[in-house]
């Protein structure tokens, strides 16, 4: 789940000192521009970084493998496959992450 939320996390981080100097009253200074491009550079590079890594934990979510009479989850073998417990938050996380980074 931190690795779903890690961007959200790391944007605003990024954003943190623009939204400073436009609170602050400093809302027409070259260093706000300036700020402002900085994050904008930061984040989207960021997220093309994460973007592969991201995408592959999101479809993680439905990998599932036979052994035995067991259906378990192909990332973690303690867990039993998301698609018997649709309820589950494993396969809820999936669905959400798929629509926003592979998807979206």
């Amino acid at each position: 789940q931190i690795c779903i939320l890690a961007p959200l996390i790391f944007a605003i981080m990024v954003i943190m000192p623009s939204a400073v100097l436009h609170v602050t009253g400093n809302k027409s200074t070259p260093l706000l521009k300036k700020a402002q491009d900085q994050a904008t550079y930061i984040i989207l590079f960021g997220l093309f970084l994460l973007y592969p890594f991201l995408s592959f934990v999101a479809v993680q979510g439905f990998y599932c493998r036979e052994v035995g009479p067991l259906h378990l989850f192909g990332a973690d073998m303690r867990l039993t496959c998301p698609y018997d417990d649709t309820d589950g938050t494993v396969f809820v996380w999936s669905v959400i992450a798929t629509i926003l980074y592979p998807v979206g």
